[in-house]
């Protein structure tokens, strides 16, 4: 699985580029996870590219936000297809996770109303690649 990531001040960026099938979901999970380890405290899905998510996908989402919770970040989730947005708000996430309709709505919003400051040009990230280590929240049994 591959995923697009850009940081914008600091908003991680992360827009993954297939479906959450669940041969995909572990490779990603390890990915953000590691992100979050390495300080991100900041991230920003832009679900743009995504058209099918699993309730294991809708879990590993409900892992990154305690995760993020429990260091004193936060998450967002932007540009997801009219289905998998009313999944995400019917399941649990409608009053927990902010679910922007616009990426520079919810931007805004993450940066604190900042446009000055870095911006890095969008990287390709091979998820595969990150494997499992220990971790504070695991998904998969």
């Amino acid at each position: 699985m591959e995923a697009l990531e850009q940081q914008i001040n600091d908003v991680l960026v992360i827009r993954p580029l297939v479906g959450m099938e669940r041969s995909a979901e572990e490779s990603f999970y390890y990915y953000v996870m590691s992100r979050i380890e390495g300080g991100a405290r900041k991230i920003l899905f832009d679900l743009s590219e995504l058209h099918y998510i699993s309730s294991d996908g809708l879990r590993m989402f409900n892992a990154f936000l305690t995760q993020l919770k429990e260091t004193g970040g936060e998450m967002a989730i932007c540009s997801s297809s009219p289905f998998i947005r009313e999944l995400i708000e019917y399941v649990y996430f409608k009053d927990v996770l902010k679910i922007h309709e616009h990426y520079s709505q919810v931007l805004q919003y993450l940066t604190g109303n900042r446009s000055e400051g870095a911006v890095k040009k969008w990287k390709i990230v091979n998820c595969t690649s990150f494997k499992p280590r220990k971790m504070a929240c695991a998904v998969y049994n």
